[in-house]
């Protein structure tokens, strides 16, 4: 491929991708409350949940995995997808 092609084949990955699942939101709850102390194990995931899915070019990183997995190993990132030959 082409590094053009690539390069307007990720710009269209990018700009069709779109996640159906809800992101993590921050968690409401403080490790210095009465109960956070208590909780502290929970919140600690909750935050980290929270910074796996809003870490900088997540986006982006997942369209080049998915496109680089394509154009160099031929296979699908997906299991349910099947990748047909013209």
């Amino acid at each position: 491929m082409q590094k053009s092609t690539f390069r307007l084949a990720l710009y269209s990955s990018l700009k069709n991708l779109h996640e159906k699942r809800k992101l993590a939101e921050p968690p409401k709850e403080s490790v210095w409350s009465r109960t956070g102390v208590v909780r502290a194990s929970a919140i600690a995931q909750a935050w980290e949940k929270y910074f796996n899915d809003h870490v900088g070019l997540r986006k982006l990183l997942i369209a080049g995995h998915g496109l680089i997995t394509y154009e160099l190993l031929r296979t699908s990132p997906n299991p349910a997808v099947v990748l047909v030959r013209r």
